[in-house]
């Protein structure tokens, strides 16, 4: 295998947005595969005379040729995992359903065989001039890009008007890559003209510095057609009232505040697992449950944490949404919906066009519609591979949110996307309020029987004692780990309130009268002593120490 260069991180990215059965099928797929694909085109519509630039595919096929043919020998890529033929035929099977659609297919793969030089040409200058090879890795790197970008359009289940808008975005980064194409080209003619003279050293800088400029020019076409795109979907989420990618704040603060290694158990949870898995059909929610303070809010910013960070599984889109009681913007379904549009933005251009022409179209009074912003979302979701939603604390939005949205969920986003084939997986938390559980009939994780989440607790509360251990000088910090394990009854908030409660007395004696109070009762009343100490005539210290505790309670509560 290659080394670890920018083609082929670019290799491990196009084979990260396939499936396993993909992989498989683009390792097999040859020459001879593709020409059979293009027979059957041809059988389809060529005795219409309907499909034009069929004849001139030939040429894009012979340069694809050779690109296989020198990657496999000077870059030591297999032809198998060189990805060369299998994604070609994949589109061109897609593209074939229509016309329209295809002739599109056919006109891009034109305009790269026209920009792609005869490399046969060059395989004595690869031979004899290792350092030019960093422009062939450029030229199957570019190739790679434009398969990743293809895939995004053809991978889809989209109609004709989705394909148009997603077509345009696809077109805009075409650009920078065909003049890639074009500069690299020229390049090697440079190149090959220079050869004669390999020992000279400024040559051969002055091959480096041109390789190091066409790279800094690519990136900065690219970043401008990001930027574009960018100021877009800000004027998007400015009209839709939703600023940034989302109600995401909720999810951002969490990994500041979880205690290390807690909650990894649910990662390997087996309920979790079969939830998790995009190819089980049986398990498409998941509802974690616990009492108020049990830490549901930490381990769902825990789970997306994990996805995000796994280069090893594409999972789609990745949405969330943070219910908070009483907050302005994240109590309502409405509230919800336009976070998952924006969120939805931010992580698939390909639906920018549409999702820019639906809402610049549509009269401000019913951007605030819920039939409209369903449609939206659903619209959005269905033309995705797959999905997986998170909806934090579900029960907090305002009174009737909870029904309204299960409903939706339950009646028209789960049903269309099993119909449509587009596996979409929710991962819904709350407390057992009677609500949830009597409209969530799923799979769920209960927090407060969950040994792994008990022995989390535990762990916190052992690592916090030893803390009193070493500022007092006690000896019994098991047994008050233990205690607090105990007296918590699954509520992580409730072992920090109390512990923390505990390590901001200032004294052994303060601390000793503490401890021979009986703990709280719940988590109400642990709060209610950290309050009570603010109104008590204590030192500033102690009365500090008291609101810091109240303070990031009242950011984690959940």
């Amino acid at each position: 295998m290659p080394h670890d260069t920018s083609f082929k991180k670019a290799l491990d990215k196009l084979l990260g947005s396939l499936t396993a059965e993909q992989r498989q099928e683009f390792g097999n797929t040859t020459l001879t595969d593709v020409k059979d694909q293009i027979q059957k085109i041809q059988d389809k519509y060529g005795s219409t005379k309907r499909l034009r630039n069929m004849a001139r595919l030939s040429k894009f096929l012979e340069a694809m040729e050779q690109l296989e043919q020198v990657v496999s020998v000077f870059l030591n890529v297999n032809s198998s995992v060189a990805f060369v033929w299998g994604p070609i035929k994949f589109f061109l099977l897609v593209a074939a359903t229509d016309l329209k659609t295809l002739e599109c297919l056919l006109d891009t793969y034109i305009e790269i065989s026209e920009v792609i030089p005869d490399l046969e040409e060059y395989t004595t200058l690869f031979k004899d001039h290792p350092r030019v090879l960093e422009v062939l890795e450029r030229y199957y790197e570019d190739i790679l890009q434009f398969h990743i970008n293809a895939l995004d359009v053809f991978g889809r289940r989209v109609g004709r008007r989705l394909f148009d808008n997603a077509w345009k975005t696809f077109r805009a980064k075409f650009k920078p890559i065909l003049e890639s194409l074009k500069r690299h080209r020229d390049l090697l003619a440079y190149t090959k003209s220079t050869a004669v003279f390999p020992e000279l050293q400024s040559t051969r800088q002055i091959l480096g510095d041109k390789i190091d400029a066409l790279r800094t020019a690519f990136e900065a076409d690219m970043k401008g057609v990001l930027s574009g795109f960018h100021e877009r979907r800000k004027e998007i989420a400015a009209k839709l009232g939703a600023a940034g990618p989302g109600n995401t704040q909720g999810h951002h603060r969490m990994p500041e505040q979880r205690f290390p290694q807690s909650g990894d158990w649910i990662l390997k949870d087996s309920v979790f697992l079969e939830w998790l898995d995009p190819m089980d059909p049986s398990s498409k929610t998941l509802y974690l449950n616990g009492m108020p303070g049990a830490g549901k809010t930490t381990l769902v910013s825990h789970v997306i944490d994990s996805l995000q960070s796994d280069a090893t599984q594409y999972y789609g889109p990745l949405l969330c949404f943070y219910f908070e009681h009483r907050q302005d913007g994240k109590t309502l379904m409405a509230d919800m919906l336009r976070a998952f549009i924006v969120q939805l933005l931010y992580q698939d251009d390909s639906i920018l066009d549409y999702l820019q022409e639906q809402i610049s179209t549509t009269n401000p009074s019913h951007l605030r519609d819920l039939a409209h912003l369903k449609e939206l979302v659903l619209n959005a979701i269905l033309v995705q591979s797959r999905c997986y939603i998170f909806i934090d604390g579900l029960d907090e939005g305002k009174e009737g949110t909870s029904e309204q949205i299960v409903q939706w969920l339950n009646t028209d986003l789960i049903p269309n996307s099993t119909k449509s084939g587009v596996p979409v997986k929710l991962l819904v938390s709350g407390q057992r309020d009677g609500i949830l559980d009597q409209h969530l009939r799923c799979p769920s994780i209960r927090l407060d029987n969950t040994k792994s989440h008990l022995h989390d607790i535990e762990q916190y509360s052992l690592a916090m004692a030893t803390q009193l251990k070493r500022k007092f000088g006690i000896d019994h910090e098991e047994t008050i780990a233990r205690k607090v394990t105990e007296a918590s009854k699954g509520m992580f908030m409730y072992a920090k309130v109390v512990l923390e409660d505990l390590l901001s007395q200032t004294s052994l004696y303060e601390l000793e009268e503490e401890l021979q109070k009986e703990y709280p009762k719940d988590l109400d009343e642990a709060y209610e002593r950290v309050s009570l100490r603010i109104l008590d005539l204590a030192a500033p210290r102690r009365k500090e120490a008291a609101l810091k505790i109240l303070r990031w309670v009242a950011y984690e509560e959940g």
